[in-house]
């Protein structure tokens, strides 16, 4: 593990290598491939664990997934890496496990240990807490079919989630590899940030289009992967720490390949609506259910496309995901069209 402190008042920024971020956000990128949200190469860094087809999609198959949660939850107990995450999930009971995953996104000490409470007594056979707790945590952007399988079964839904992180740490077998190019991530971060007079500025490049909105006065963690380069997960923990796990941009312009799946993703008329209305104003998804009269689902499975394509970005305030467009990112398709055609 390797950390970079770098003091802006008011900001506090840490870059911190953790393989445990990239492992659970590739299972994020399998998930959402498996749905047909992400395009096939998003998912292509190694193969998906067979066998765990239904876990992966009820831990990591929503936007603000209890699997991302598990992120920042392995990071908070410093499991850094495959093996410290599989031993920390053995060692911690149930109510443990399920708590880290319904951690609230933003919420005081206290705040948590009600939440942790609630979890516990709920692990232990008491069923008067559950829809309230649904119904918060529902509240904070969580599915609820996914919160009322967990918390109907918690021992069942901690051992499936515990084997599917098993299967694929099995298959995770370039951990150093991606530990070496991480670090050479958060050089080229570190050299960003001690550069630049515009510091938030700087952070929505790094973060790939995502922006830190809450996070003045916070200290935050930055927490670099590879997986999901179109995603971004923050969670403000521990009262004034914004933990933010993501994947910083690419190389510049998009392959053959990549421009065919985005136009591709454009081939359709409800997200040329979308990404019309986006280019306007922004919206949050149920702001465009309701705009264009489709479902919240179908909305979210196209913004999903779109995010995956590079085409539009999101942020989360508080508990609702806006998503933005600009003519921008329109401009740049144009040119990387432009260029794997004519230039090459």
């Amino acid at each position: 593990m390797r950390k970079l402190d770098v003091d802006r008042a008011p900001l506090v920024i840490d870059v911190t290598v953790s393989t445990t971020a990239e492992l659970l956000m590739r299972m994020y990128s399998y998930a959402h491939t498996l749905r047909g949200d992400f395009v096939p190469a998003a998912s292509q860094l190694a193969p998906a664990p067979e066998g765990h087809e239904e876990a992966l999609s009820w831990f990591f198959g929503d936007d603000f997934a209890l699997g991302g949660n598990l992120a920042v939850h392995a990071f908070i107990q410093g499991w850094h890496d495959s093996h410290s995450l599989l031993l920390g999930l053995r060692q911690s009971s149930d109510a443990e496990v399920v708590s880290g995953l319904l951690r609230p996104p933003s919420a005081t000490p206290a705040e948590i240990r009600r939440r942790n409470h609630l979890v516990s007594r709920i692990c232990e056979g008491r069923t008067d807490g559950v829809n309230d707790l649904i119904a918060q945590c529902v509240a904070e952007g969580f599915e609820r079919e996914t919160l009322s399988r967990v918390l109907t079964s918690p021992q069942q839904a901690v051992s499936q989630l515990v084997a599917l992180v098993e299967a694929a740490a099995q298959l995770f077998s370039d951990e150093v590899e991606v530990q070496e190019r991480l670090t050479r991530t958060v050089h080229e971060i570190e050299e960003v940030l001690e550069s630049t007079p515009d510091l938030h500025g700087e952070l929505a490049q790094v973060t790939g289009g995502w922006t830190i909105k809450d996070a003045e006065g916070y200290h935050i963690q930055l927490v670099p992967n590879e997986a999901i380069r179109p995603f971004m997960l923050q969670r403000v923990v521990l009262g004034d720490c914004a933990i933010v796990v993501f994947a910083p941009p690419g190389p510049q312009g998009r392959s053959l390949a990549e421009v065919a799946e985005a136009f591709k993703t454009l081939g359709n008329i409800q997200r040329l609506t979308i990404l019309r209305n986006l280019v306007a104003l922004p919206a949050t998804g149920q702001d465009l259910a309701q705009l264009l009269e489709l479902s919240e689902a179908t909305i979210h499975h196209h913004t999903s496309a779109l995010r995956s394509a590079g085409l539009i970005t999101s942020e989360r305030e508080g508990v609702r995901v806006y998503h933005h467009a600009s003519s921008e990112a329109l401009i740049d398709l144009l040119q990387d069209l432009r260029r794997v055609v004519f230039d090459r």
